[in-house]
């Protein structure tokens, strides 16, 4: 009974910005906390949510997940612009991103079978039309290659590295090049690209070095110090690579405030936007102060 009235709750109210730990709490102890809810986030669209899983708890308390980052989409988007979203998760950017644009076009990554369903049940329960899913992973070259899966609590981490979270559970996945995905696509541009991919990020950036010199899109890559290391890599190995492309590198900050990023290394995970120099005059919003 609990467990209904809660949800429709969620359905139709935010919950206080206090308060969640107690929830939590309380939640695990009438056996409710791992339950599927369904929750009416600020940007005005819904998502099956479970409050055990790190995005997921955020998402439904708060309504929002990396309030910043969102901020930065509001004010970049520009109409019939296509977006693409590379380690998609359960669906939130792509969803956020195609409900305050609704004239874009949104490709959407996401290898993990289990949450690659959870994105298209969030997509469908709001009917959207302008996203497309795709089930693969995004690197350097096209290949088939095993992911090792995090646990429940954070579904979000699974990597071609051990997480720190791993489940014990692999799971075969085919891997493409952006370059030779986007040659079949039947794209004519790529305006916007978010990475955030557990550590691949860069070998992902190898496999699109076309679309970036052709297409010049924006990038928005989480840079986390603690994945790459997985892989022997640190954050200065991708500004050094985007900045011989001609992208600039800024911190995405609170109201989507851009401060240039000089530093090259960083001890912990940022949003990082990446301009080419000569796509700085597109976007005035972001650089006319």
């Amino acid at each position: 009974m609990f467990y209904k009235l809660l949800n429709v709750y969620t359905r139709n109210f935010s919950f206080p910005h206090r308060g969640l730990k107690y929830f939590l709490k309380v939640a695990k102890a009438l056996g409710i906390a791992n339950k599927i809810y369904t929750k009416k986030l600020h940007s005005n669209f819904y998502m099956f949510l479970d409050p055990t899983d790190h995005i997921q708890c955020h998402l439904f308390w708060y309504g929002y997940y990396e309030k910043e980052l969102g901020d930065l989409l509001k004010k970049m988007r520009r109409p019939n612009d296509v977006f693409i979203d590379i380690g998609a998760n359960i669906g939130y950017f792509s969803l956020f991103y195609a409900t305050v644009a609704p004239t874009v076009k949104v490709i959407s990554f996401e290898p993990v079978k289990d949450l690659f369903q959870k994105m298209n049940d969030n997509i469908s329960i709001n009917g959207c039309k302008n996203i497309v899913t795709i089930n693969v992973a995004v690197g350097e070259l096209n290949e088939q290659n095993e992911l090792f899966l995090s646990a429940n609590d954070n579904l979000g981490m699974s990597s071609f590295q051990q997480p720190e979270n791993y489940s014990g559970k692999m799971e075969k996945v085919q891997v493409v090049a952006i370059d030779d995905w986007f040659k079949t696509s039947g794209l004519t541009k790529i305006d916007l690209i978010k990475l955030d991919i557990e550590g691949s990020e860069l070998a992902a950036l190898k496999g699109m070095k076309a679309v970036l010199q052709e297409q010049r899109p924006a990038l928005v890559v989480e840079i986390n110090p603690e994945t790459l290391s997985r892989f022997d890599l640190k954050p200065f190995d991708i500004y050094n690579y985007l900045n011989h492309l001609n992208f600039d590198k800024f911190l995405i900050s609170e109201n989507a405030r851009l401060e240039h990023l000089d530093s090259n290394e960083v001890n912990q995970t940022i949003n990082v936007l990446f301009i080419h120099q000569d796509k700085k005059n597109e976007y005035p919003e972001l650089f006319n102060k």
